[in-house]
């Protein structure tokens, strides 16, 4: 019902999530009268960096390999708070600690949320020079100012940009670009 009511006839879903994936290519071979194209996205950020790398100018398959190329070479990070004890792949998180995933896979366990910021950004930076930081509704600070000038001073030769994401599981959503 929704692809029917998309006016253009080109399309490309980007679904976000490793679940919904199947039910997008069924939606494809359903054949609906448009030119209907999936790339495989796993997060939100993948997503946006797809996104950020179409070209309206540009035919669709030549924008999805652009925004492959993009997604394939960017690099992408969450932290948020563990809701009870559990432990992930070898790695013990206590309920309140925040959990860092990098790139869908956990990568790490902290009791401080800035100590685990800090932590995942200097990872990221050692093969990005980009980060964006989308800043989710449980961490919005009164000033941003504040977390980009404690960044910038630890990360002197790199870029971030600190952007409200307004995610609601998350307190941060990270995307590391070249």
């Amino acid at each position: 019902d929704v692809v029917s009511k998309i006016k253009s006839y080109n399309i490309i879903v980007l679904p976000n999530d490793s679940n919904v994936i199947p039910v997008v290519k069924e939606v494809i071979n359903m054949n609906l009268d448009k030119n209907l194209f999936m790339l495989e996205t796993k997060s939100i950020q993948e997503g946006i960096v797809a996104t950020f790398n179409y070209d309206s100018d540009l035919n669709s398959d030549v924008n999805i390999k652009n925004m492959e190329k993009a997604v394939e070479s960017s690099e992408h990070a969450s932290i948020t708070k563990a809701t009870r004890d559990v432990t992930i792949k070898g790695i013990r998180i206590n309920k309140n600690d925040y959990m860092v995933f990098k790139n869908s896979d956990i990568n790490g366990s902290y009791k401080n949320l800035d100590h685990a910021l800090h932590e995942i950004i200097a990872d990221l930076y050692s093969r990005k020079d980009l980060i964006t930081l989308f800043v989710g509704d449980q961490s919005i600070k009164d000033n941003y100012n504040d977390i980009e000038e404690k960044l910038n001073n630890d990360f002197e030769s790199k870029e971030i940009v600190i952007l409200d994401g307004n995610q609601k599981y998350y307190n941060y959503l990270l995307l590391a670009e070249w």
